[in-house]
């Protein structure tokens, strides 16, 4: 192929298997021709057969060193420190992040400026995970270089991601302290003790390899938390509207005759006008979504909850990357409020649990994030677990970063809970979920229902709400008006929430604290992106969450979220079965992951919809 322009000269290009390139560059190459000006985007298809600049260009010397800035957990000052790990302790499965040449950086900026900007003859032509680490990944070269390196202190490279964007490694924490310089620590955290394992001094790496290593994924076992508020067991009425707690109710519910409505499928439905595309065939027929957990689960739990309510689409499947983890008391009930509202508000979707094996010195969900992404299987991803970008490293933040780029330039969606206690991210002071907070995530905030029973202006909840349930438990009539979700100070029917002073409430904020300066202290946020502008989002200069918000209250407002979590819960035949009622932006993430599926299903993959929405 010859491709000329306005130059001096043609400017030839070998491609000797032109059916190999991305459907983008194929096509835009069909477009213009022999007349082109070469822009990023078409480089980006020239390169695919090339390989990368290697970037480490100097010998391996371990006593030339730099140290990784910013790489000790802040978590680790509140905590106990026991002393030193114990060297022979298996350190699990660990990560390495790599660099990409600038030039390469360049191109993959305008290819997702292209790939989400409509008229572009890039516009929704998506990477698959190899294509994406072909043009944008690290060097055979580097590669080699690095695993022989790791391999020298006797670690084990398990497998470089199809992206080339994450390098996977195993040892010991003995071999990993001789690798990097460091000192793998035992800490004792909480009431009662829980023991966590982290680095206690900077990470360092040899010199020659600094252009290659971005970042190593953070070495602790931290893990992000759930963003779920669960409030308890009731019993369902199958014929009445309310569901009865099984808990003692404070004395304004008590007192106030009203009834309990729990927000089942149908009624998500009715409250965000989708049943009109389910009597249109818009169900979720051909998509799939990911979600990303730590926990397994009991599929029977699910099939009872779809049971219950009248859902007749598949049950979800579980893909485990490594060993089992099995059920994490905890941390399971977020996976079954997850699987079953995703799956009720796309009903014939595919819904895949994405879960991994902890190590000890890694989160699992960062193992389970990366299999999701690679897999490429999901066109939605939804993630309702979050910590703090101050809790995390300078690393910590550009590992999620760097992955939910990639899902975007694969078209994936990834949806993100904004969190549950405001926007304080359980500090206190101001700071957003790292995991959310990212320029290619759409961070999902909640709201509650507002009714005029109690404040003008809003809906009376005994007028909107039907007198008994359908057959699938829907007894909605109409959308109601929505507020913030905020348990302590919102226009609830339970004055202050369920306890007084306790905030249960939508987490927002700007972006603050993904990088540091080398003393660890916080020195900016993510810029904020093209796509976030206009009335009433504050002129920052930073990325600021949420983006949507749907319902996630947890019954201060008579309203919450029936789930089944547990043994002997949804159980067939019963007319009073139990359920959970639970809330948090836990629920709305999972929730836009299902309503993302069903535009997906009309329009096909949309990547960062922010860039719409």
């Amino acid at each position: 192929m010859v491709i000329t322009g306005r130059f001096s000269s043609p400017v030839i290009a070998s491609v000797p298997n032109e059916e190999l390139l991305p459907a983008w560059a194929r096509k835009r190459v069909w477009m213009f021709g022999k007349t082109v000006l070469i822009a990023a985007v078409l480089l980006a298809s020239l390169v695919l057969h090339a390989e990368s600049t290697p970037l480490v260009t100097s010998q391996v010397d371990e006593q030339s060193r730099i140290t990784l800035h910013a790489t000790i957990s802040p978590r680790v000052r509140a905590m106990v420190d026991r002393g030193a790990a114990a060297e022979n302790l298996p350190a699990g499965r660990m990560m390495v992040m790599l660099n990409r040449p600038a030039d390469r950086q360049a191109v993959l900026d305008q290819y997702l400026e292209d790939v989400h900007t409509p008229g572009s003859a890039s516009f929704h032509h998506w990477l698959t995970p190899d294509q994406f680490g072909k043009l944008f990944g690290a060097s055979d070269a580097d590669i080699g270089v690095l695993s022989r390196w790791l391999e020298s202190h006797g670690l084990q490279v398990n497998r470089v991601a199809h992206g080339r964007q994450f390098l996977e490694f195993t040892g010991t924490v003995g071999q990993v302290n001789v690798a990097f310089r460091t000192a793998i620590h035992e800490y004792a955290d909480g009431d009662p003790l829980i023991t966590r394992y982290a680095n206690g001094t900077e990470l360092q790496i040899p010199a020659a390899l600094t252009a290659l290593i971005r970042g190593v994924a953070p070495l602790n076992n931290f893990a992000a938390e759930p963003q779920i508020v669960a409030r308890g067991k009731a019993t369902y009425d199958r014929t009445k509207r309310q569901a009865t707690p099984l808990w003692t109710l404070p004395n304004p519910f008590r007192t106030s005759n009203q009834s309990a409505y729990p927000m089942g499928p149908e009624d998500w439905a009715a409250q965000y006008d989708i049943t009109p595309l389910y009597r249109a065939g818009v169900t979720g027929t051909g998509q799939t979504i990911g979600i990303i957990n730590e926990s397994n689960i009991d599929l029977s739990l699910v099939q009872a909850y779809q049971k219950l309510f009248g859902l007749t689409g598949p049950l979800p499947q579980v893909v485990i990357d490594g060993l089992d983890p099995g059920p994490i008391r905890g941390v399971e009930t977020e996976a079954y409020l997850d699987v079953e509202l995703a799956g009720a508000i796309a009903p014939q979707a595919n819904v895949l649990l994405y879960v991994a094996n902890a190590g000890t010195l890694i989160d699992p969900l960062e193992l389970a994030a990366v299999r999701a992404v690679e897999d490429n299987e999901a066109s939605v991803l939804s993630v309702s677990f979050g910590t703090c970008e101050m809790w995390l490293t300078q690393s910590g933040n550009q590992f999620w970063s760097l992955l939910w780029q990639q899902a975007a330039a694969q078209g994936q969606t990834v949806l993100v809970s904004s969190g549950d206690t405001g926007p304080s991210c359980q500090l206190a002071f101001p700071s957003v979920n790292a995991l959310a907070s990212t320029p290619w995530d759409i961070a999902v905030g909640g709201t509650d229902f507002y009714y005029s029973d109690y404040a003008a202006g809003g809906a009376s909840a005994d007028t909107l709400w039907n007198g008994a349930n359908d057959a699938n438990l829907g007894s909605l009539k109409a959308p109601l008006p929505e507020q913030g979700w905020s348990d302590a100070f919102g226009l609830n029917v339970i004055a202050n929430g369920w306890e007084r002073g306790q905030v249960d409430a939508g987490g927002g904020g700007p972006s603050s604290c993904i990088s540091r300066s080398t003393s660890g202290r916080c020195s900016g946020g993510y810029p904020k992106p093209d796509w976030q502008g206009g009335p009433g989002v504050p002129t920052d200069g930073v990325r600021d969450l949420p983006d949507v918000s749907l319902y996630a209250s947890n019954g201060a407002n008579l309203s919450a979220v029936p789930i089944c979590a547990a043994a002997g819960e949804c159980a067939p035949g019963s007319a009073n079965p139990e359920v959970e009622l639970v809330g948090g932006t836990s629920a709305s993430a999972p929730a836009m992951a299902g309503i993302l599926s069903l535009v997906n299903q009309k329009w096909g993959r949309q990547g960062q919809s922010n860039t719409v929405l």
